[in-house]
């Protein structure tokens, strides 16, 4: 993927690899439509950050739930 590519896919779907590497990173898992909707959203109204999201994600009872399983971590 060159950077024109880049460029538009970040246009079409603004913070969409951001967002995805945090639930790989996280949950395990790509991101869904209803995640990237909702976090999407409040990213560019700039009501969270990134940091904001990653701390979300961790109190998430997907992750705790993960965690204590011993499936992630």
């Amino acid at each position: 993927m060159n950077n024109s590519d880049t460029t538009c896919k970040r246009r079409i779907k603004p913070f969409y690899e951001e967002l995805d590497l945090l639930y790989l990173k996280i949950l395990k898992r790509n991101i869904d439509h209803s995640g990237y909707f909702t976090y999407a959203t409040v990213l560019e109204r700039g009501q969270k950050s990134l940091k904001d999201v990653e701390a979300i994600l961790k109190a998430s009872p997907e992750h705790i739930n993960r965690t204590r399983s011993g499936s992630g971590n």
